[in-house]
C-alpha cells in the first residue's frame, strides 16, 4: 500500500484541526460543514485568507460573525495562543436601521470595512414600513430560548421597531415566525439573515422547512398508502380464491 503524499498528509491534518472542535461544541470560522453556501465561502475567502484585504475589513467581519477568540500557533509547535476578542458581536443581535443597497453594493462595503453591523442591516429588498411605535418601559434584549439544527427560538425586546440580525445562512428552506404568526426572512448583510420586529416583547422561531422535506413526507405517505391498499387488495383477493374453491369443491361432492 503506497504511503500518502505530503499533500494528502496535510490535508489530513487541516481536516482534524477544524474538525475537533464538534466533539467539545467549539465552532470555527472556516470549519467543516455538511453542506456550506457559495456566498459565505467567498466571504471567507477573501476576508480571511487573502493576506492583501484590508485587517480592519476582517476585523469587523470576524466581530460580525461572533468570533469571540483567536488561536494561532506556529508551524510545527503544539503550543497555542489564545487571544480574546471583547468586540465581537453576539450570534443573534437587533439593530434599529437598515440600510438598502444593490448586492454589489454590500459585498464592496463588506470587502473594505465601509460598515457597522452593530448600527444598521444592509439588505437587498426594501422592507416594508413599520409602526413608529415606542414602548420605553421595554429594554433591547435577545435571549435564545433553544437552538437546535432545524429549529432556533429567541425572545426579543424591543422600545421601538428594528431587526433582529443572525449571523447564520440565508439559505431556502428557513421560515421564521413572530408570536406564531410567519414573517418574511431577508437577505442580510450579503448573506445572513434578518427579521422586522415590531415594538414589544416577541417570541421568534426560525424553522427548517425546505420543499424538500414535504415532497419527501408525501411520498412517504403515497407509498404508505399503496402498500395498504395492496395488503387489502391481496386479502380479499386470496378470500376470493379461497371461496370459489370452497364452492367448487361442494359442487363437486353434490354431483
Amino acid at each position: 500500500m503506497p504511503l500518502p503524499d505530503e499533500d494528502a498528509l496535510k490535508f489530513e491534518k487541516d481536516a482534524f484541526a477544524d474538525d475537533i472542535g464538534m466533539l467539545y461544541g467549539v465552532e470555527k470560522v472556516g470549519g467543516f460543514e455538511a453542506m456550506r453556501v457559495r456566498e459565505i465561502s467567498e466571504l471567507l475567502r477573501y476576508l480571511l485568507w487573502q493576506p492583501r484585504m484590508p485587517k480592519a475589513a476582517r476585523h469587523k467581519f470576524l466581530n460580525f460573525l461572533n468570533v469571540k477568540f483567536n488561536i494561532t500557533a506556529e508551524e510545527g509547535s503544539i503550543v497555542a495562543h489564545l487571544e480574546e476578542r471583547k468586540e465581537a458581536l453576539e450570534r443573534a443581535f437587533l439593530v434599529p436601521t437598515y440600510l438598502h443597497l444593490e448586492r454589489g453594493e454590500i459585498w464592496e462595503r463588506i470587502m473594505l470595512g465601509n460598515w457597522s453591523p452593530e448600527d444598521s442591516v444592509l439588505l437587498e429588498v426594501r422592507p416594508p414600513s413599520v409602526s413608529p411605535q415606542k414602548m420605553e418601559e421595554i429594554e433591547r434584549a435577545v435571549k435564545w430560548l433553544g437552538r437546535s439544527p432545524e429549529e432556533e427560538i429567541l425572545q426579543v425586546s424591543t422600545p421601538e421597531a428594528a431587526f433582529l440580525v443572525i449571523s447564520e445562512a440565508f439559505y431556502p428552506g428557513w421560515k421564521a415566525a413572530i408570536d406564531g404568526k410567519p414573517t418574511e426572512i431577508y437577505r442580510a448583510n450579503f448573506a445572513f439573515r434578518a427579521v422586522a420586529i415590531p415594538a414589544g416583547r416577541h417570541t421568534v422561531t426560525f424553522s427548517y422547512r425546505p420543499l424538500s422535506f414535504k415532497i419527501g413526507a408525501w411520498v412517504s405517505i403515497a407509498t404508505l398508502a399503496l402498500i395498504i391498499a395492496g395488503f387489502i387488495y391481496m386479502r380479499i383477493k386470496r378470500r376470493s380464491v379461497g371461496l370459489v374453491e370452497s364452492q367448487t369443491g361442494e359442487a363437486g361432492k353434490d354431483a
